[in-house]
């Protein structure tokens, strides 16, 4: 048995076989004494807190013995030190067991204290406690202290104690053992929420108990109320809820007694028995009560499963209907199915989706079986339905009314449709009018015919047939007037806006469409088609289209030229008489303004300044300078209108510093349409910085008076020039510099300094200018830039090549932005010796060495050229070639020496050479000539020479029959033609230059006999413009701009 004692807790108890009724200390028993004890020990005190636990064994007339491991075991928890107190030992003989008889401080690691009182130490020594043991620092007293032992102590586990006058036998307790605390209960009170409202299950719910101190439960069942105890052992049985039927079953154990768990699988209108047993933990082992096993076996009956309602009805269904669910009804609450069992037809419906979606065949019937399965509550159930397909009755779909046509219309398509049909026929009962073939209507001409759809039917749909009554008329034409694709509806207005004065017929002239989108001819009834009359109608003038009646969804085109006679607007009513129903007057305003357009470009770059937007800079000046002067060029744009410049001044000048900016140059007050006027701005700096200024012009241009744009500029520290030669400066005005004396040509490179502050621009034209006495023979070579910045150098190069001998001296000047150095001039001078000079020339025109090119011309079949050496040096001159005149380069056979020069030249003197040309092919023919000699600086003289083969054509500039019309030319971006009395034909062409290349060709297909021809990416010149029209080849000369 085992003992849980609180603090200061005496606990007395009488060890009787038949177990342990109600008491409060334990007795030493006296029957059976004769019964060995057979288990691991006696009995365990386990105090739960600290302090003095007692026991009492008292009126035991014989020894606690046996062959237990030990008697009596006094263990602690952990480090809670406690006080044990074993009294009233009287009538013990022995504690006599195979291991210890007593033992303390088990699983305590506290020091726990033993206490043995009332021990007589006079009685006879025949008793003895074996292997009394202190664990660790535990301690065992004997009290009274005259206790005597056999011997003494030899060690703690030979202690012996003399007891008086010991009884034969052994005290026992009949294989009883307790390994955890634990107290006897009296009472189970079980199984109060049961299921019972499931046929196969029971609910085990909450289970009371009145067992204080017990461990935990085991619950079992069975038909019959027999049960066993469990087995005490180290685990408890393993429990299973589902009923196997195979007698007594373990359905819970555990501590719980809220156990709220289902016993399923058993059977309906069935006693079942259940009772709960009660346990304790005694360590490793888990102890049944043995004379207490469990309250009374309590019985529950399962009731008997339910038939279930299950409600469905037939259905009725027609061929082709949608899929539809079958939606039985039942009180169970098993799930239901749906089968097939047999169908009438052959279009075999089917069961899809979920089960319970029914896809319908064919026309028939169809057996469905109904079921609902058995659960634990109701019992299987199910039912036949009949499903009935019908015939269904089909609609046409698109088969309405069908709409009127006219004889123009194209075939169309009716686009009937009947879900599920076979064949379809169409009839019509006037194919004169129209015939129909697999649904195609064919208009055929004017009238009606009744167009008849029909359908046979088959086992599944019951026949239809649909007739409906078509009819064809003439139709009704609708005008639509457009400009580049966009309509002009009827009392709307076209603005041809203002004319340029450089407008050509292109800007002029616009062109119009006319289209019949209706469905019937549309006819104009004037002639001409295009009147136009109002204030201004002698301004615009129209070319008829060329067809009095245009068929349905065709169009023709009309020109409208604008050429205002008169300033301001210009306005005029276009009316076009035909037979639209709605629409016979079609009438549209044009207007027009034929007024001045003011527009000024710089000069320099030909770029409009734009009114209002554009800023011009004017550069950066040095404080103490002023700028060049900036051009401008006033233009009236406009059309038959003067463009007058009413300011006072003619050119404002406003804005923030107006002091800074000045007109040089005033323009005349009024420009003729298409004339031009000019005006100069110069721009002064007064200080540092940008400086700005509004420049704003006063006229009577309607949208841009007054006309103004933004001018502005920087004021600059003033530069500083210098010039030198190595570390010579070069005062300017008086400075020279001396080449000394030379034999040939001689460069010497001068070095510019900026020692100023400000950057310093070299602006002349040329840069560096040569005059004087012999400035022929000092030539500017090199140049190291126009912008020099502070501190910083440039340099340039002057070649002397003398002409003479003798001193000979020229003036250097160049033009910069310093202010007291503008122009910086200087003398060169240099000592000549004699050298040679060549120099070629034909037809009195020098070829200059590198650079110049002889024209031989168009020729056919030859041409021949003297070509004259001459040496123009002081010394003689010796031409060295290995062949005197060399030819080379792409066409150099076509080019043949003739006649050689002389191979030496005296001074002042020449020799001649000839070439002849004979072009080999067609175009441009080149070459370039080298002749060698003692020249210093030509020993190569070299020139290109080139011509062409003439070829003459005599054809025709218009065709057989009719003219050509070619405009504007010259000509800008294009060029139109129009070949009268030609509407329709394919046309070639080639563009031709001078030389005879072709630099544009192409195809066209005449329109109304009209086509143009862009020219934008041919560049200004003269061409043959050579036209191919079926055999017929036409040529005309253009001029392009």
């Amino acid at each position: 048995m085992c003992l849980n004692l609180a603090q200061g807790q005496i606990i007395t108890e009488e060890f009787e076989k038949a177990g342990f009724p109600n008491g409060t200390f334990l007795r030493g028993a006296t029957q059976n004494p004769s019964v060995v004890w057979q288990n691991t020990r006696a009995f365990e005190l386990k105090a739960t807190t600290t302090g003095n636990t007692q026991i009492l064994l008292v009126n035991s007339v014989a020894g606690l013995s046996g062959n237990s491991d030990l008697g009596v075991l006094f263990s602690g928890i952990g480090s809670l030190a406690s006080t044990y107190t074993l009294r009233n030992a009287v009538g013990i003989d022995n504690f006599r067991f195979d291991a210890h008889g007593l033992e303390i401080g088990f699983n305590s690691t506290a020091n726990n204290t033993l206490t043995i009182e009332g021990l007589r130490g006079t009685q006879v020594v025949s008793g003895k406690i074996t292997k009394a043991i202190a664990i660790g620092n535990n301690a065992i007293t004997l009290v009274p202290s005259d206790f005597t032992t056999a011997g003494g102590f030899t060690n703690i586990n030979q202690l012996r104690i003399t007891l008086a006058t010991p009884s034969s036998g052994n005290f026992f307790m009949d294989a009883f053992k307790y390994e955890v605390s634990c107290v006897p209960f009296s009472q189970l009170n079980t199984f109060q929420n049961t299921n019972a409202n499931n046929p196969v299950s029971i609910n085990l719910g909450s289970i009371s108990v009145d067992a204080s101190g017990a461990d935990g439960y085991v619950v079992k069942i069975n038909k019959q109320n027999s049960f066993t105890k469990p087995t005490d052992g180290a685990s408890l049985p393993t429990a299973d809820l589902s009923w196997n039927d195979a007698g007594e079953q373990v359905v819970y154990a555990g501590t719980a007694t809220t156990i709220n768990q289902v016993i399923t699988n058993l059977s309906e209108s069935t006693t079942y028995w259940l009772v709960v047993y009660a346990y304790n933990d005694c360590g490793v082992i888990k102890k049944f009560d043995q004379e207490v096993e469990s309250a009374n076996a309590v019985s529950r009956t399962t009731p008997a499963k339910v038939t279930p309602n299950l409600q469905i009805s037939d259905i009725n269904k027609t061929y082709g209907d949608a899929d539809f669910d079958l939606n039985a009804t039942t009180n169970s609450t098993a799930a239901i199915s749906y089968s097939i069992t047999s169908q009438s037809v052959v279009g075999v419906s089917t069961i899809i989706t979920g089960g319970k979606t029914v896809r319908l065949g064919s026309v028939g019937t169809v057996t469905v079986k109904v079921s609902v399965a058995e659960n634990d509550n109701y019992k299987a159930a199910s039912k036949n339905i009949t499903i009935t397909i019908a015939r269904r009755t089909l609609q046409f779909t698109n088969f309405d009314a069908i709409p009127d046509k006219s004889i123009y219309d194209v075939d169309f398509a009716l686009g009937i449709t009947a879900s599920g049909v076979g064949p379809i026929t169409y009839t019509s009962s006037n194919p004169a009018v129209a015939t129909i073939d697999n649904g195609l209507i064919s208009i055929k001409s004017i009238g009606s015919t009744d167009i008849t759809v029909s359908f046979a039917g088959d086992a599944n749909n019951f026949p239809l047939s649909v007739t409906r009554t078509f009819r064809v008329t003439a139709g009704n034409p609708e005008i639509d007037i457009q400009r580049n694709g966009v309509s002009i509806a009827s009392g709307s207005v076209f603005d041809f806006g203002k004319l340029k004065s450089t407008d050509g017929m292109d800007e002029q002239r616009k062109l119009f469409s006319v289209r019949n989108s209706g469905n019937g001819d549309l006819v104009f009834l004037t002639k001409p088609i295009i009147v136009i009359t109002g204030t201004h109608a002698s301004d615009f003038i129209a070319d008829d289209p060329d067809l009095s009646t245009i068929t349905p969804n065709r169009s023709d085109e009309f020109y409208i030229r604008f050429n205002p006679t008169g300033p301001g607007v210009r306005t005029a009513t276009v009316t076009i008489k035909n037979n639209d129903a709605d629409e016979g007057d079609y009438t549209f305003t044009v207007r027009g303004e034929g007024s001045p357009e003011m527009n000024i470009r710089r000069m320099s770059s030909s770029v409009s300044v734009v009114s209002g937007k554009s800023q011009l800079g004017m550069g950066e000046i040095a404080l103490g300078n002023a700028s060049f002067e900036l051009f401008f060029e006033i233009e009236n744009e406009g059309r038959n209108a003067p463009l007058t410049l009413n300011g006072t001044p003619v050119i404002a000048i406003t804005g923030a510093n107006p002091g800074d900016f000045e007109v040089v140059k005033m323009p005349n007050t009024s420009i003729v349409s298409g004339g031009k006027e000019t005006f100069s701005l110069r721009f002064r700096p007064t200080l540092l910085g940008e400086r700005t200024a509004i420049i704003s012009i006063a006229n009577n241009d309607s949208d841009e008076n007054p006309y103004t744009f933004t001018v502005k500029g920087l004021g600059v520290e003033p530069p500083e020039i210098n010039i030198k030669v190595g570390n010579q400066d070069i005062v300017s005005g008086s400075g020279t510099y001396d080449f000394g004396s030379v034999s040939g040509p001689t460069e010497v490179t001068f070095t510019i300094e900026n020692t100023g502050k400000g950057k310093l621009w070299l602006e002349g034209t040329p840069r560096v200018k040569v005059t004087g006495a012999n400035a022929s023979d000092f030539e500017w070579t090199t140049w190291g830039g126009n912008l020099i910045f502070a501190g910083e150098t440039s340099t340039f190069g002057i070649k002397f090549t003398p002409s003479a001998t003798g001193t000979r001296t020229a003036e250097i000047s160049i033009q910069t932005n310093d202010p007291d150095e503008n122009p910086y001039t200087f003398t060169v001078r240099a000592t000549s010796s004699v050298a040679p000079e060549i120099s070629v020339k034909a037809n009195n025109q020098e070829l200059l060495s590198g650079s110049a090119n002889f024209d031989f011309g168009s020729v056919n079949p030859s041409s021949e050229v003297t070509f004259t050496v001459e040496n123009t040096g002081s010394s003689l001159l010796n031409l060295t070639g290995s062949t005197l005149v060399e030819i080379d380069g792409t066409h150099a056979s076509d080019f043949v020496v003739t006649t050689e020069p002389a191979n030496s030249v005296n001074a002042n003197s020449n020799t001649t050479f000839k070439i002849k040309f004979t072009p080999s092919g067609d175009g441009t023919r080149t070459a370039q000539v080298t002749i060698r000699s003692n020249d210093s600086d030509e020993n190569l003289y070299t020139f290109n020479i080139f011509g062409s083969k003439s070829s003459v054509t005599g054809l025709p500039a218009n065709p057989q029959f009719g003219t050509l019309t070619l405009g504007p030319n010259p000509a800008i971006e294009e060029v139109n033609l129009f070949f009268a009395g030609r509407l329709s034909i394919d046309l070639s062409y080639q563009l031709i230059d001078e030389r005879g290349h072709v630099i544009l060709k192409g195809q066209k297909q005449l329109q109304n006999g009209r086509v143009t021809i862009d020219l934008r990416r041919v560049a200004e010149g003269s061409y043959l413009l050579k036209l191919q029209l079926g055999r017929e080849v036409l040529i005309r000369r253009i001029q392009k701009h």
